[in-house]
């Protein structure tokens, strides 16, 4: 079976994915660009090993976000692949593939990451109204997901479920660190053996660091609070930090190698974030025992935060709620423990492995359909 994928650059965590299911077709996946500069620091790329697939590139170089592509034209042709799936419509590249597959009416599946339904302006609406009814089948990772498709006119049964994640089955720990192995890489890491909160993600307003600086300066409980991103938008912080600066760290973006500590060390996660499309950090730290606290406009949270079950859920800017959750997790070790138990084990189902078999199962079963 014959699959072309379009997408933007060979994060590693879709190569992972493309290498899993290369063994399974004969896939060809074309990147809009090698490397983007915002992430050229901070990923371990690994495009440049033995790939189970073949991978076009229509620029060797940086992505540039706003640059059209005519040359993507070449790579779209009729009766060639048994599925195209197209992953980002918003885009003018991959927009303009789309556009040709729907003129020379060559079927396409629509797979997405994450959606939010919020108010735009006229073009983009107009795109998503027109791009996602001409999809023949459309993969959403989310219920939430699901709405936001049928709100742009996708048909519901036309709508796939995949587990979208960036986490092998390699990188699910086999069972909760103990406490005594969260005090070694703790020291490894220089950091005090006290409770630890863990933030990862750029500090810019939409991530909501502001939300969560704020809410800690409440707080009577000892913590340690670890924040790993890299400083984009310092107006956010910097009138708070130095009232907490014996109680924060922060770190500039860290390789996955690196990170894998903070997140096994760490007791639970905060995100509050104003709104993500997905929010792969919340897979993550789930992969490695934490409960996750994140807000309604974040939809992996949506998806995989169950209150009180793997961590909870808050309204954006809601700085209280925020402060009441940490000030409960850190009261409640035990409870905390449990709660990042259930989410090491509901994350077991959401891995690459999992993903790949949910596109296989759609191969098997809509053969012959694309056409």
């Amino acid at each position: 079976m014959k699959i072309l994928f379009i997408t933007n650059i060979p994060s590693p965590y879709r190569v992972d994915f493309f290498n899993q299911l290369g063994r399974h077709v004969e896939l060809t996946v074309v990147f809009r660009a090698r490397r983007s500069l915002a992430r050229v620091g901070a990923f371990n790329w690994r495009d440049d090993g033995d790939m189970q697939f073949q991978a076009l590139y229509l620029n060797c170089g940086f992505l540039e976000e706003r640059k059209c592509d005519l040359s993507i034209l070449g790579h779209i042709r009729k009766n060639e692949y048994d599925f195209i799936f197209a992953t980002q419509y918003g885009n003018a590249t991959e927009l303009l593939a789309i556009l040709k597959m729907i003129f020379f009416r060559i079927p396409f599946v629509l797979e997405i990451d994450g959606g939010i339904i919020r108010d735009g302006d006229f073009f983009r609406q107009s795109v998503k109204k027109f791009v996602i009814p001409k999809a023949i089948y459309c993969f959403s990772p989310s219920k939430g997901s699901d709405e936001f498709l049928c709100h742009y006119g996708a048909d519901s049964e036309k709508i796939v479920r995949y587990p979208f994640t960036s986490i092998s089955s390699r990188d699910v720990l086999a069972a909760m660190p103990t406490r005594e192995r969260k005090s070694k890489l703790k020291a490894e890491l220089d950091l005090p053996d006290k409770p630890t909160i863990l933030f990862v993600g750029q500090i810019i307003k939409r991530k909501g660091i502001d939300v969560l600086l704020k809410a800690l300066l409440g707080i009577q409980e000892d913590f340690m609070c670890v924040i790993i991103g890299a400083r984009a938008d310092s107006e956010y912080y910097d009138n708070l930090l130095p009232l907490l600066s014996d109680r924060v760290r922060m770190l500039d973006f860290l390789t996955e190698h690196e990170l894998v500590k903070y997140y096994e060390c760490a007791d639970f996660m905060t995100f509050p974030t104003r709104h993500d499309e997905w929010g792969l950090v919340v897979n993550e730290a789930m992969a490695k025992g934490l409960p996750v606290i994140t807000t309604t406009k974040c939809t992996a949270g949506m998806e995989l935060v169950t209150d009180g079950v793997t961590g909870h859920l808050f309204e954006v800017d809601d700085v209280c709620g925020l402060n009441d959750m940490i000030r409960l997790y850190l009261q409640n070790p035990e409870e905390t423990r449990k709660k990042g138990s259930n989410s090491l084990e509901l994350i077991r189902n959401h891995t690459i492995e999992k993903m790949v078999d949910c596109h296989m199962l759609f191969f098997k079963a809509k053969r012959g359909h694309a056409s």
